[in-house]
């Protein structure tokens, strides 16, 4: 398995302090996206939406009546997921094949059934065991 590449300390606080510029700069564009979401539009709801599948619906209610103010499917769930945030930190990553990772790191494919991990064998993945 390839493994990152080895360098002096001092390249790697370089190489850290340019990734942790652009992470900062991540930041301020994923809270001015929650400011835009804070200010979307909200739409009177008698659906809950409960039976489509795995998703996110956002709900504000005034008194009797209910609005829908989000929804978010698939990716958009991440950020529920502590362990995804976690993984994203490692050298590996999520070791899914939608990554930008690479050639030769470990790989498998998004959609594997839970739970289906042979015995003995270790995981790194969230929900995508083989």
């Amino acid at each position: 398995m390839e493994k990152p590449k080895i360098v002096t300390v001092e390249e790697w606080q370089q190489a850290r302090d340019e990734l942790l510029a652009a992470e900062k700069e991540a930041t301020r564009a994923l809270d001015s996206l929650a400011a835009r979401r804070r200010r979307l539009p909200m739409v009177f709801s008698r659906d809950t939406g409960a039976g489509d599948g795995f998703l996110l619906i956002v709900f504000l209610r005034d008194g009797e009546n209910v609005y829908r103010t989000y929804t978010t499917t698939s990716r958009g769930i991440d950020k529920l997921a502590f362990v995804t945030g976690i993984l994203d930190l490692t050298p590996y990553g999520r070791q899914e094949e939608w990554e930008d990772s690479p050639a030769g790191w470990p790989q498998n494919p998004t959609s594997i059934i839970p739970n289906t991990m042979e015995l003995g064998r270790q995981s790194t993945g969230f929900g995508r065991f083989r």
